[in-house]
């Protein structure tokens, strides 16, 4: 499906049926999981199975050449890792402020992947000097006390592009991101609309995104704290 066109996805429920339906859309996701494990060693990956499967089936979409992706927060590697097989023929930029997590990934995901940049910055900073390339896809798991200060890489996205949130868990989920869930709040009343993406589990963890429309505002630097 055209990237532009993809406006909605909605995946709510047992995350072991979550996980079945993205098998279903993407039967390689199993393998591509288990090449990123395999990678990083099995105990750091940062998403669950079904998220994985989210992220591997979203960064798909923008499998084609000159496609640029940007994953704030590298750790290990694991969802860099995902979308580099999801995307080969899309450039990926990977940052994270803390250069052994930087030096660890490039060390363990170079030598298998040839479309991946690790950048060692602070997502603020790399924004100051970003030339202002339009990116497809921007996939958001760093800072959750800062998250907002991610938000104006939403004006770096091409209509159609997304915007991917991890941890958008509130209090009393298996795994509550309190500041990540009120910011992505605060974004959907900014927009005028809930989240296009939505793949929360039972027990309310969960990730959020938005897909940029053609006539959707940028976001305005006094909106952040």
């Amino acid at each position: 499906m055209d990237a532009v066109l993809f406006m909605k996805m909605e995946l709510i429920g047992e995350r072991v049926e979550i996980y079945a339906q993205l098998q279903k859309d993407c039967p390689d996701v199993s393998s591509a999981i288990q090449t990123a494990w395999r990678l990083i060693s099995r105990g750091k990956q940062e998403v669950y199975p079904f998220q994985a499967a989210a992220l591997y089936l979203l960064a798909g979409r923008f499998n084609y050449p000159g496609a640029k992706i940007l994953e704030i927060g590298t750790y290990y590697g694991f969802t860099a890792a995902i979308m580099a097989q999801a995307a080969p023929l899309a450039k990926i930029t990977t940052i994270n402020p803390l250069e052994w997590e930087v030096d660890n990934a490039r060390k363990r995901l170079s030598k298998k992947f040839d479309n991946i940049e690790f950048v060692c910055r602070h997502s603020w900073d790399y924004l100051a000097e970003y030339d202002g390339t339009p990116l497809d896809f921007v996939f958001i798991d760093g800072d959750h006390k800062r998250v907002k200060l991610d938000f104006p890489w939403w004006n770096h996205l091409k209509v159609g592009g997304i915007k991917f949130h991890h941890d958008y868990s509130p209090n009393g989920s298996d795994r509550a991101c309190p500041p990540v869930y009120r910011a992505i709040k605060i974004f959907e009343q900014f927009l005028g609309r809930d989240a296009d993406i939505m793949v929360i589990d039972e027990l309310l963890v969960g990730m959020a995104g938005f897909v940029k429309q053609i006539d959707d505002p940028d976001w305005i630097a006094q909106n952040d704290d």
